[in-house]
């Protein structure tokens, strides 16, 4: 438990870090402003950003608990997400109105596609480690026989 802890550690600050940077390019590209201005919302924007990466990247260990298997990581890990992204949607005002369902959809889409291909992408690393495995034991039955 502790070894997930330290990693939820580091992923968690990692993500924040990367929310910072995205919110400083969206800022870079005259994203806010607006906000210029009126320097709590400019602030909020920071640490809406900075949550974001910290709940998505840091709720990955999720994955990493062996007794939840991987339909309650994926539950958990998308509903804190979601949770986040629809909060800072709604405080934020990122997305309203249709764009914000639009927007629910297109992150729903983006989670599945990013989930499928890490999945795929376990797998094979699974059948590799596998066929490493059973290699190795026809090995050592190979040199029982001689």
């Amino acid at each position: 438990m502790k070894e997930i802890k330290v990693k939820f550690f580091i992923k968690s600050q990692l993500g924040a870090l990367i929310g910072v940077a995205i919110c400083l390019i969206i800022y870079g590209l005259g994203g806010y402003d607006e906000l210029l201005t009126d320097k709590p919302a400019f602030i909020a924007q920071f640490i809406g950003s900075m949550l974001m990466g910290f709940v998505g990247m840091g709720g990955s260990v999720a994955y990493e608990i062996d007794s939840w298997g991987i339909s309650k990581a994926t539950l958990v890990h998308y509903v804190a997400t979601m949770g986040i992204f629809v909060l800072n949607c709604s405080l934020l005002h990122w997305f309203e109105g249709s764009a914000l369902l639009i927007s629910i959809i297109c992150m729903t889409i983006a989670y599945f596609c990013i989930w499928l291909v890490n999945y795929i992408l376990g797998k094979k690393e699974i059948s590799r480690i596998n066929s490493d495995i059973e290699k190795m034991i026809r090995e050592e039955k190979e040199g029982e026989h001689l």
